[in-house]
């Protein structure tokens, strides 16, 4: 019965791309238009077809900001968002058991029981930096892949992945609002909405990674103390 409940949950990891993510573009959308010159327009200042016309502009180009960065899940493969989010940095599971036997500010377990537990990990760990992060990461997944059901487990991982679209959606708005801007004249260069954006997509991206941070430490935390004898 669990398992079953585990892998209907599973199905339902992405979910979010129908509520959250969907809100989060609807309502940039809607900050970018209210900072453009829309308002002027709207205020009787002009002509009422420059405005109408303006209006309609801006309603189609807010429908495909908008279709593009719903679908951005499917234009870009999970490898590529990942190497949108850390750049030159590395997964959380590429660094986790270096980085918590370095510095272990998890209340919920010990150093000393993270490297007792994980002591044939710790013994077998590459000297190359590049075979240590693949490493790393094959045995965190390892962990992961016998708990992924797990409510705890579950949730953690799908704020991860929420939070990174919310980035890569942030990415592909910042990116229509630019070709709006220089090529279509439809919105105009304006220091407030530069701000905005920029200020999303520091947000955003702060967000995943601390969320990543989160997930993976969730997986070595549950580990830790299960009894797995």
């Amino acid at each position: 019965m669990n398992q079953r409940i585990g892998r209907e949950a599973m199905n339902n990891i992405k979910d979010y791309r129908d509520k959250e993510q969907k809100m989060y573009i609807i309502a940039n959308i809607f900050v970018l238009i209210l900072l453009s010159d829309l308002p002027d327009f709207l205020n009787f200042q002009i002509p009422w077809i420059d405005a109408f016309v303006k209006l309609v502009d801006i309603s189609l180009l807010s429908s495909t900001i908008y279709i593009f960065a719903f679908l951005a899940d499917a234009l870009f493969s999970s490898s590529i968002k990942m190497k949108m989010l850390y750049f030159w940095g590395h997964l959380p599971g590429e660094t986790i058991f270096s980085t918590l036997k370095k510095n272990n500010t998890d209340l919920r377990f010990s150093t000393e029981h993270l490297l007792e537990k994980y002591k044939k990990i710790y013994d077998g760990m590459p000297t190359d930096m590049q075979k240590k992060y693949r490493y790393e990461n094959d045995h965190w997944y390892r962990i992961y892949n016998r708990y992924r059901d797990i409510p705890m487990i579950f949730v953690s991982n799908r704020d991860y992945l929420l939070c990174r679209d919310l980035y890569i959606s942030t990415i592909i708005i910042v990116i229509c609002y630019v070709i709006s801007c220089s090529v279509l004249s439809v919105f105009y260069w304006n220091v407030e909405s530069v701000v905005y954006l920029i200020c999303m997509l520091l947000i955003t991206n702060i967000s995943a990674h601390i969320k990543g941070r989160r997930f993976a430490m969730n997986v070595v935390a549950y580990d830790l103390h299960t009894d797995n004898t």
